[in-house]
């Protein structure tokens, strides 16, 4: 088992560049953005009676451990994740980790 967490926050399309800046305001190195669509209950939409699937988007944050509860915070905060239909977070742990353990200042020394 690793030092490292996972984060995974999925929010409407549009807001995952602003998940992973709260992420790196509290310490994470960056994160992944993957563009997808959501099925729940809670999305089914119309519009001129045509079914509307909203675009999500899927944010992965690999971090180390302590920091998890920061961004966890900031995120549901901030997004207002706890509310029906805003959104989902969800965190597991990561067996193995190569290569995010790399400060910006270090890079190229």
């Amino acid at each position: 088992m690793s030092d490292y967490k996972c984060i995974v926050v999925i929010v409407d399309r549009g807001l995952g560049d602003d998940v992973i800046a709260k992420a790196k305001s509290k310490g994470a190195y960056g994160g992944t953005l993957v563009s997808g669509r959501g099925s729940s209950i809670h999305e089914k939409r119309k519009f001129l009676d045509f079914m509307v699937k909203p675009e999500k988007d899927l944010v992965l944050v690999v971090v180390k451990k302590n920091l998890v509860t920061p961004i966890k915070e900031l995120v549901k905060k901030d997004f207002e994740i706890e509310q029906v239909g805003k959104g989902i977070l969800f965190v597991f742990d990561v067996e193995d980790v190569v290569g995010i353990d790399i400060p910006l200042d270090d890079m190229g020394k």
